[in-house]
C-alpha cells in the first residue's frame, strides 16, 4: 500500500477520463476470513496509514469494539474472570499489569459485586471495577444500546480514539454498532445476553456480510471480506490473508439419506464416509470461487500476496491441492508464470507521507468576532428546537420559575393522563382546562349541553362539587361577540393544533378558536384566570398578547396566509365574558419572529 502511493500508481478517473496518481482511497485490501485482521491493523497503523472497515463483519472483529463487547460481556457475567481481567488490562480501564497483581495479592477478587480489600478502595482497578458494577446495575432495564453509548461516554472512548491515525474510523465503527443494537432492540431483540450472541454472530465466517455504506469524503485505504466485495469495482485491489490453510471438520457430520438424519458414526453405515471426498471437493470448489470473485474486483492494477512456508515433505511437489493454503493453491496453479500475464514483485518498505491538509481561510481571524460567533452558536444551540407558544410567551416576558408565577392562563401543556385526576393540576389550572374541555364540544348557539359537559369534564380533572363554577365561566362566553358570528355560520375551528418552523424553532400550541371574518382569519382564546383594575389587566393582556401572537406567526407558516388579529375571551362566572381585542397585533408578530430567529 505505501509503495503504491509513493510512487503514484496510475488509476482511471472517471470523472476527469484521464489517468491520475492513486490516492488511497482508491486502494482495497480483500481478506478471505477475519483472522488475519489483527495483524493487518497493526501493520497499517504502523505505517501511520488511514483504513476504514467496510462489512459488519469485520466491524466486529475491531479492537475498539471487540473491547466495548469485553466490556459488556463482563458486566452481564460476573462469573467470567478471564473476561474482567482482559476488560481492565484494554485501553478504556489501562489498568497495568503491576496492579492487577497488586489486587490479586491484596485479597481481591474479579467479581465486580465483591467488596474491596481493605485500604484499596481508590485503586486503579477498584474504580475501574466500580465502572463495571455501574454498568451491571442497569442491565435489567437498560437497552443494549444505551448500555454500550453509556460505556463509550464515560470511558471516553472517542476521545481516546483521537490519539491513533484512524480515529474517524473508529468513530464511524462505534456509531454503526451502537445503531445497530438500536435497531435489534427495535426488531424485537431483548437481553444484553443475548444481543452478545446476536453480535457474535454478526463476526462469524459463516454470516453473510453486509457492506456498510463508505463515507465518501473520507479518503482511507477501505478493508473488507472478500463475501463483501461481491460486484463491487476498485481501482487497486489487494488479496492478502492467503496463508490460512482450510480447516478440516473436527466435529461429528450429520448425514441426510432417506428422509432422515443421523450423525456420523452413529448408525450412519459409512454413508458418510462414502461422500466425504464429495464434501471436502464443495468446500475446495468454493475456495477457488472465493479467489475468483477476490482477483476480478481490480479495475487497474491487482497484487495477490502468494507468501507462503516451505512445503510439507508429504507434499513437495503439491500434487494434492487440498490441504494447501490460498497462496500455495495459486502458486501450484502458475500464478507467477509468465503465461498467466502477472509479474512477480517484492516489495520493499516505502513511506508515504500524506499531503497536508489546506489551512483554511476563516472569516473570524479576530478573536473578538469569533468569540461573539461562539456566543451566539452555543446560545442557539441550548434552545429547545420545538416550543409551544405558552413557553415562547413566558421567556419573553421573562418568566422563567413557573412556581413563583402562577399564572393558569399560560397553562395549555398536556396533562399526565397517566397519573390520577386529582394529581394532574393545581386548582386553577384543573378549572381552566375543564372549562376548555367544555367548550371544544358544547352547542355555542343554546349551550343546553353545557351543565352534562361541565360534569364530565370536572370527573376527567378531579375537582368534583365544582360543576356550577365551570358551566357558569362556559356559558358566559356564548354571548362574546366573536361568538356570536361563529354561531351566525362564521367558518371557525375548535381546538386547532398548529405546529411551523418559523425562523430556526418549531412553534407548536392549541388554538382555542380560530374564526374567518370578514377582515380575515382571527385567532380567539379562552381566559378563565380572574384579575381586577386596570394594572394588572394591562400585565396580562400584554403577556397574553405574545402567547396569541405566537399562534398567529405559527399559522402564518402553515397556511401561507396572515392572521389579521387576536381576541381573548375573559371568562367570568356571574354575567357575560368580556372580549378584549388584542392592540398592536402586527408589532406582536415581528416581536415573536425575532425572538425564535
Amino acid at each position: 500500500v505505501s509503495t503504491a502511493l509513493a510512487e503514484g500508481w496510475s488509476v482511471h478517473d472517471e470523472a476527469l477520463e484521464a489517468l491520475r496518481p492513486c490516492r488511497p482511497g482508491d486502494i482495497c485490501i480483500l481478506l478471505p476470513t477475519r483472522i488475519s485482521l489483527p495483524a493487518l491493523e497493526a501493520e497499517l497503523r504502523s505505517a501511520r496509514l488511514s483504513y476504514r472497515a467496510e462489512n459488519s463483519s469485520v466491524v466486529y472483529a475491531t479492537a475498539e469494539i471487540r473491547t466495548l463487547m469485553m466490556v459488556l460481556r463482563a458486566a452481564d457475567d460476573p462469573t467470567d474472570e478471564l473476561t474482567m481481567v482482559e476488560s481492565l488490562r484494554s485501553p478504556l480501564y489501562g489498568c497495568s499489569d503491576v496492579e492487577l497483581w497488586e489486587w490479586k495479592r491484596q485479597g481481591g477478587s474479579w467479581n465486580p459485586w465483591a467488596p474491596a480489600p481493605d485500604g484499596l478502595d481508590d485503586h486503579p482497578v477498584a474504580t475501574s471495577i466500580a465502572h463495571v458494577r455501574s454498568v451491571a446495575e442497569r442491565i435489567g432495564w437498560t437497552s443494549p444500546a444505551d448500555l454500550l453509548a453509556t460505556i463509550v461516554d464515560d470511558r471516553r472512548v472517542f476521545d481516546l480514539a483521537l490519539a491513533g491515525p484512524d480515529g474517524r474510523d473508529v468513530w464511524r465503527r462505534i456509531r454503526y454498532v451502537i445503531e445497530q443494537a438500536r435497531a435489534w432492540a427495535d426488531a424485537g431483540g431483548h437481553g444484553v445476553r443475548r444481543y452478545l450472541q446476536w453480535a457474535k454472530l454478526q463476526a462469524s465466517e459463516s454470516r453473510v456480510a453486509d457492506t456498510i455504506l463508505p463515507e465518501n469524503d473520507h479518503d482511507a485505504v477501505r478493508v473488507m471480506t472478500i463475501h463483501a466485495a461481491k460486484g463491487l469495482e476498485f481501482p487497486i485491489t489487494i488479496v492478502a490473508g492467503l496463508t490460512t490453510r482450510p480447516r478440516r471438520a473436527t466435529t461429528n457430520g450429520v448425514v441426510w439419506a432417506n428422509d432422515t438424519w443421523m450423525l456420523t458414526g452413529r448408525g450412519d453405515d459409512g454413508v458418510f464416509v462414502a461422500h466425504q471426498p464429495i464434501d471436502e471437493q464443495m468446500g475446495d470448489a468454493e475456495r477457488r470461487r472465493l479467489l475468483y470473485v477476490a482477483c476480478t474486483r481490480a479495475s487497474d492494477h491487482l497484487v495477490v500476496s502468494l507468501h507462503r512456508g516451505a512445503p510439507t515433505k508429504a507434499n513437495e511437489q503439491y500434487e494434492d491441492w487440498g490441504p494447501l493454503t490460498s497462496a500455495e493453491l495459486l502458486f501450484a496453479a502458475g500464478a507467477i508464470e509468465p503465461t498467466s500475464g502477472a509479474a512477480a514483485t517484492s516489495f520493499e518498505a516505502a513511506t508515504f507521507t500524506p499531503p497536508s491538509p489546506i489551512a483554511l481561510d476563516l472569516d473570524w481571524s479576530d478573536p473578538a468576532i469569533w468569540a461573539a460567533e461562539r456566543t451566539t452558536v452555543l446560545r442557539r444551540a441550548s434552545r429547545r428546537t420545538g416550543i409551544a407558544a405558552t413557553r415562547l410567551s413566558e421567556e419573553l416576558a421573562a418568566i422563567g420559575d413557573r412556581d413563583a408565577v402562577d399564572d393558569p392562563g399560560l397553562d395549555k401543556r398536556p396533562v399526565n393522563v397517566e397519573t390520577p385526576p386529582w394529581q394532574r393540576g393545581r386548582y386553577g389550572t384543573s378549572i381552566g382546562r375543564a372549562v376548555h374541555g367544555v367548550l371544544q364540544f358544547c352547542d355555542l348557539a343554546t349551550g343546553s349541553d353545557i351543565d352534562n359537559l361541565s360534569k364530565a369534564q370536572c370527573a376527567a380533572e378531579g375537582v368534583i362539587g365544582l360543576e356550577d363554577r365551570v358551566a357558569s365561566l362556559a356559558r358566559s362566553t356564548l354571548d362574546a361577540p366573536i361568538v356570536r358570528q361563529v354561531v351566525d355560520g362564521a367558518e371557525h375551528w375548535r381546538e386547532l393544533f398548529v405546529a411551523a418552523p418559523v425562523g430556526d424553532r418549531v412553534l407548536e400550541g392549541y388554538v382555542d378558536l380560530l374564526v374567518r371574518t370578514a377582515d380575515g382569519l382571527v385567532i380567539v382564546d379562552y381566559k378563565t384566570d380572574q384579575w381586577s383594575g386596570p394594572v394588572q389587566t394591562a400585565e396580562r393582556v400584554g403577556r397574553y398578547r405574545l402567547q396569541l401572537a405566537a399562534y398567529g406567526a405559527a399559522l402564518s407558516a402553515t397556511l401561507g396566509e396572515p392572521i389579521v388579529g387576536g381576541i381573548l375571551v375573559r371568562c367570568v362566572a356571574d354575567g357575560s365574558a368580556e372580549q378584549i381585542d388584542i392592540t398592536g397585533w402586527a408589532d406582536a408578530i415581528a416581536e415573536v419572529r425575532a425572538a425564535v430567529i
